[in-house]
């Protein structure tokens, strides 16, 4: 009878508990959710940051025309900021005339002339050019089209860096802090005007770059905060697509693989030096590495003219031999920890 009544009672207490666990988990999702008619300011925010921004780095230049030669035919009739604009236009004209990339992998005859030199100017900037160009070709004539995305894509990437350095600021603080840090990118100077900034007609990859840079670092900080294995596999899959871009952009973006290698490192080795070990560290930043790496191989393959190890690899390497012996660390304290 004792044993009857043992049975019949634990089928109930399994329930009650599954019924709780799945009431916690049910209200944990709901407040990670977004609720638009509580929190419809914060949109609201960020969109008119983001237009503030365009106003700013935008409006003067193209308002006032400064940046059209009214007496130029073709691309001689759009004006840019710099020499570095003037050689990516040579590269999206170049590219629009023969269907071909140039000057990656060989030598331009412009460059260290008479001797010529490559311009060592991954596409994947000028391309997306030569991309946002066909959203504007129905209004306006295909040479136009190219000319005006080329002055306007640097103010765009400009003010949607807005939006990575929010969800950043979210992530690691509350919603506030986001718009605050947000609302500070809209402010600086450096980053609104010419030079290295997101001037309209300043056509160059520096806020495309930072746009890059930002994104790869909240995807970093999401896949470590992220307590599913999977979803933290996924944000850090996601981490690596805005580092290969980079790769594919800018010829010194092992300067982003440097910084994160640099993380990797001291963080685990304060982890193994407090015995504290958290096997994320590990997974994250591996797999942000090596899928940068990996995605942007073939594109750096072209422009090398053939396989070569290079920084990046040894970074990557050198993170995930480091991080095998902290996983072995892990195990075998746990192990004693065990006996």
């Amino acid at each position: 009878m004792r044993k009857r009544a043992q049975r019949k009672s634990k089928p109930i207490i399994d329930e009650s508990k599954h019924v709780s666990m799945k009431t916690r988990t049910t209200k944990e999702e709901k407040s990670h959710r977004f609720d638009f008619k509580k929190n419809w300011w914060i949109a609201v925010s960020l969109l008119g940051i983001f237009l503030l921004i365009l106003f700013f780095n935008s409006y003067y230049n193209a308002t006032t025309e400064i940046s059209i030669n009214p007496e130029g035919e073709g691309f001689d009739k759009f004006y840019l900021s710099g020499p570095d604009p003037y050689y990516n236009m040579r590269l999206v004209e170049q590219t629009h005339n023969t269907g071909r990339y140039p000057y990656y992998s060989e030598s331009d005859p412009l460059l260290n002339y008479p001797l010529g030199r490559s311009g060592a100017r991954a596409p994947l900037f000028n391309m997306m050019a030569l991309g946002f160009s066909r959203v504007l070709t129905p209004f306006m004539n295909e040479i136009d089209a190219i000319g005006y995305s080329m002055q306007f894509i640097p103010a765009l990437f400009g003010a949607l860096l807005i939006f990575p350095v929010y969800f950043i600021g979210k992530e690691i603080f509350n919603r506030k802090a986001g718009l605050i840090g947000a609302l500070f990118v809209a402010l600086i100077p450096i980053h609104l005007g010419s030079g290295h900034g997101s001037a309209y007609s300043l056509f160059d990859h520096d806020s495309f770059n930072l746009l890059l840079f930002f994104m790869t670092f909240l995807f970093l900080i999401k896949s470590l905060k992220e307590k599913d294995p999977t979803k933290s596999l996924l944000y850090a899959i996601l981490g690596g697509i805005p580092l290969a871009a980079l790769s594919m952009t800018w010829v010194k973006s092992q300067y982003l693989y440097v910084i994160i290698a640099i993380y990797a490192f001291v963080q685990m080795f304060i982890d193994i030096f407090k015995n504290k070990i958290d096997f994320s560290v590990f997974r994250t930043t591996s797999v942000v590495l090596f899928t940068g790496y990996l995605v942007s191989l073939p594109v750096l393959i072209v422009g090398w003219g053939g396989y070569s190890a290079d920084v990046n690899l040894f970074l990557c390497l050198g993170v995930a031999i480091f991080g095998l012996i902290y996983y072995i660390f892990g195990k075998s304290k746990d192990r004693k920890s065990v006996v």
